[in-house]
């Protein structure tokens, strides 16, 4: 090492470290530099460095003599004094950890302009991996996108169709609260009486006193009267209904489960049969006090609440060894299938019941010496709503079947909608509910014995026949047309349709002969308003296209008359048919010629049956007064076109008639708008 001193004078040089001044040679300038190197990860500052430096220097300057070379040999000694620094700043706690030892590339250091100070770390180096690939050109893309020429782009906006991610079934959505503003003029004495019949009601509860009086009343009562008087509070009741709800649920949980749909079968499971069956969830015993079994005569489900529906017990057939001489009404639930939770007895024999589609509360009765009464289910031992008189409804014959149907539409009326009665004697009456405790009611249509030769089935009737037939003939149910409010037709036991009006009274618009024998029952197909099916006492199912004077299709398996059949609400192609014995499944897209199942309960005789309001169940009634609710297993997964499944099997049922074939083709498309489902 060398030192240069401008003041000195020239050719004097100090040497260090050397024996002889004429060895001196002049050093190499070198750059000086800085290595360390650890084993370990430590951050080491720059005054610690320094020192280290410094150290060092001093520990091999105390090796070497500086000395004055002007005087040759002779020449004095000049070494300077060690000289000691000191630094004074405390060693920071985190210098003494240690991290795991890492390989010597893992080695990286680095200079702070701002603090002047140095560091030495040791990292996993991952810049050559895929992720640092990754971040790097997301990173670039983003500056690309904000700073660089990808910012002038171009833009445009533009809307996509995405996948449709359902996050709940359509089942459990509930139907949209229809609203309507109406108007009606009252004056102040009626607005006083109403606010002081709801002061009288109050809506608070009871207090803890009046409870208090009420339990000292019992009391005092004997114990068999107060067994009857409780019996007789709304809250005793409704307090029970729940409670017996709640021990049902325990039995029948897997039943209500099914009932509800919450147990369905996967599309994507490997291994299924499909065998058309029914599955038995579980029965309805009747109600009864006298011991006598009554046959089920109608059966109707709430419309909006599935849950719930009414039972009709009374007189079916007249061939049975006892008839009852009266009837009941019970209103059950899923909920609680052992006792019913509603009960209405009769003194003569139910033949009819009808939920209102338009306001769920109300419940039409038939009864069996021609009267009609109109209940709300909602009240508990109250008297019914509406009652007919002889003076309106002078008919004393049975009525086998109720009908609401949608008033015209106006504007300031408040009116609830009516109901049309069809009597046995072939009488329509339309019942209307006014502000009264009666029914106004009045003659619709009078049924007449069909004269000349109708369109549809050709028919002979005997002369011996002819004189002992009556003028007119016996009515034996309702339907009502699925789009039309004011068509209903009337099946007789002539085997005919009358297509009638409510705006033209004791008048016909269309007569079609279906069966050689009494019709039982008519029902609209679910995709088509044309399509209909109906099934009478000659043994056959037939269907029938409107327009079309001849059937489509005709099917029959047992020599026994068919008293109910419909369409299925979950497959277009499938119907249901009840005969005395049997449930039959028929699918006429695979065959025509037999039912893909036949189903048997017990040995009493099937009356009747009705679908839930999804259609996945079937309540089936007999003569004993059972009630079998069922559930479709083991059915066929619903094709996703449900109108051009059915569409294409009519036109294969039809291919070996051509000129049935031709009438079809003219009708065209008979199914709903957007190829919709209606369920009549």
């Amino acid at each position: 090492m060398s030192i240069k001193d401008d003041k000195k004078p020239a050719g004097r040089k100090v040497v260090v470290g050397l024996k002889d001044t004429s060895d001196y040679i002049e050093p190499k300038r070198e750059q000086s530099h800085l290595s360390v190197t650890s084993r370990h990860s430590v951050r080491v500052t720059f005054q610690e460095l320094l020192q280290r430096e410094i150290n060092k220097a001093l520990l091999s300057r105390s090796h070497y003599h500086v000395y004055d070379v002007k005087g040759g040999k002779n020449s004095k000694e000049v070494t300077p004094k060690p000289i000691a620094l000191v630094i004074d700043r405390p060693r920071h706690p985190l210098l003494d950890s240690k991290l795991p030892e890492l390989s010597e590339k893992d080695t990286g250091s680095y200079r702070s302009t701002r603090s002047g100070t140095s560091s030495i770390s040791r990292h996993k180096s991952t810049r050559d991996t895929e992720e640092s690939k990754l971040v790097l050109k997301d990173n670039d893309l983003y500056d690309y996108l904000t700073s660089h020429r990808g910012r002038m782009r171009r833009r445009s906006e533009a809307e996509a169709q995405t996948i449709l991610a359902f996050r709940k079934t359509r089942d459990i959505n509930t139907d949209p609260v229809m609203k309507t503003s109406t108007a009606s003029y009252v004056s102040f004495y009626e607005m006083f009486d109403t606010y002081r019949m709801l002061s009288k009601m109050g809506t608070s509860k009871p207090s803890a006193e009046e409870e208090k009086s009420v339990a000292i009343a019992l009391q005092k009562l004997p114990f068999n009267e107060q067994v009857n008087a409780l019996g007789r509070l709304p809250a005793f009741n409704l307090a029970g209904m729940v409670v017996m709800r709640l021990l049902a649920g325990n039995e029948y949980s897997r039943s209500q489960k099914r009932f509800r749909k919450m147990k369905i079968v996967d599309r994507m499971v490997k291994h299924i049969n499909y065998k058309y069956s029914l599955l038995p969830l579980f029965t309805l015993f009747p109600y009864t006090t006298d011991g006598m079994r009554r046959a089920v005569c109608d059966i109707s489900f709430c419309a909006k609440n599935s849950d719930i529906l009414a039972v009709a017990y009374g007189i079916y057939s007249y061939s049975a060894a006892k008839l009852s001489k009266t009837g009941s009404v019970c209103v059950w639930s899923i909920k609680n299938p052992c006792n019913p939770e509603r009960l209405y007895n009769y003194d003569y024999p139910v033949v009819s019941v009808c939920f209102s589609p338009y306001m769920a509360t109300l419940l039409a009765v038939g009864l069996f010496d021609g009267s009609v009464e109109v209940r709300d289910v909602t009240k508990y031992n109250e008297p019914p709503v509406a009652i007919s008189q002889r003076s309106t409804s002078p008919c004393v014959d049975p009525v086998l079947s109720i009908k609401w149907i949608k008033q015209a539409k106006v504007i300031d009326s408040a009116e609830i909608d009516p109901l049309l009665a069809l009597s046995q004697d072939g009488s329509v009456t339309k019942f209307n509910i006014i502000n009264s405790p009666y029914l106004a009611g009045f003659k619709q249509t009078v049924l007449e014995c069909v004269e000349g030769t109708p369109e549809g089935l050709n028919f002979t009737v005997t002369p011996e026949l002819e004189r002992q037939t009556i003028r007119r003939p016996q009515g034996l149910s309702l339907t009502k047309h699925p789009l039309q409010q004011d068509i209903f037709y009337i099946l007789t036991d002539e085997g005919c349709l009358h297509k009638c009006s409510t705006n033209y009274q004791n008048q016909y618009l269309e007569l079609l002969k279906t069966h050689d024998g009494a019709v039982n029952c008519m029902d609209f197909s679910p995709w088509s308003p044309k399509l209909f099916l109906t099934c009478g006492n000659d043994w056959c199912i037939r269907i029938w296209m409107d327009g079309i004077f001849r059937p489509l299709i005709t099917i029959k398996n047992l020599y026994a008359p068919y008293q109910w059949a419909n369409w299925s609400r979950t497959h277009s192609t499938v119907l249901l048919g009840i005969n005395r014995k049997q449930v039959e499944i028929w699918d006429i897209r695979r065959s025509v010629l037999k039912p893909m199942s036949a189903t048997f309960f017990e040995n009493s005789f099937n009356t009747l049956a009705k679908f839930s309001r999804d259609g996945c169940n079937i309540a089936i009634g007999n003569e004993k007064g059972n009630v079998h609710i069922s559930a479709l297993d083991e059915m066929p997964f619903p094709p996703y076109f449900q109108y051009e499944a059915l569409e294409k099997a009519i036109y294969k049922a039809v291919a070996t008639d051509p000129d049935l074939v031709i009438e079809l083709r003219s009708v065209g498309y008979f199914g709903y708008p957007n190829k919709a489902c209606v369920i009549p």
